[in-house]
């Protein structure tokens, strides 16, 4: 370890414990050194900044909520289905919670529904979506769905559940 701390590639000897600075660095000026030590510390600062404003969720309410639907309804969700793929088959863990209907609040009346929200845990694989509305089988629940795809998806994600 001391002898490839002091080889001429790793850009000189120990001083005072810390390896001296790389040989790229040497040949640098001061000035630009700094700069670059600057650079690299305001890099994961900006980055956070941006998954910051990423998970920033507005809130809504229930005219939007209605405004934005083409099906409300009240039912019972009856099973939750995970699987590796979307309604329209695109790749990616999905969940399809299949909701028995016991009342149709607004849109067309059915008995039954399947509402698709991206996400869920296949076995060792897990998919994450933050704000996403989430289903468990044996909850009663009241959700605002737009149609998409073919498919039925929660209006506004988790605010769409109720």
């Amino acid at each position: 370890m001391d002898r490839l701390a002091r080889s001429p590639r790793t850009g000189g000897t120990p001083v005072g414990g810390m390896v001296a600075v790389p040989i790229a660095l040497r040949f640098m000026p001061v000035r630009a050194r700094r700069y670059c030590a600057a650079l690299a510390l305001m890099v994961p600062v900006l980055l956070c900044a941006i998954v910051a404003q990423a998970t920033t969720i507005d809130s809504v309410d229930i005219g939007w909520l209605r405004a934005h639907s083409d099906v409300v309804v009240r039912g019972h969700v009856s099973s939750v289905d995970i699987l590796d793929h979307g309604p329209d088959g695109r790749p990616g863990i999905h969940s399809a919670a299949t909701i028995r209907v016991r009342e149709t609040l607004f849109g067309p009346p059915s008995a039954v529904v399947t509402v698709w929200v991206p996400g869920g845990r296949m076995g060792r694989r897990a998919r994450v979506v933050h704000g996403q509305a989430t289903f468990e089988a044996g909850e009663d629940v009241v959700v605002f769905l737009h149609r998409h795809s073919g498919a039925l998806w929660p209006t506004g994600m988790m605010f769409g559940k109720w």
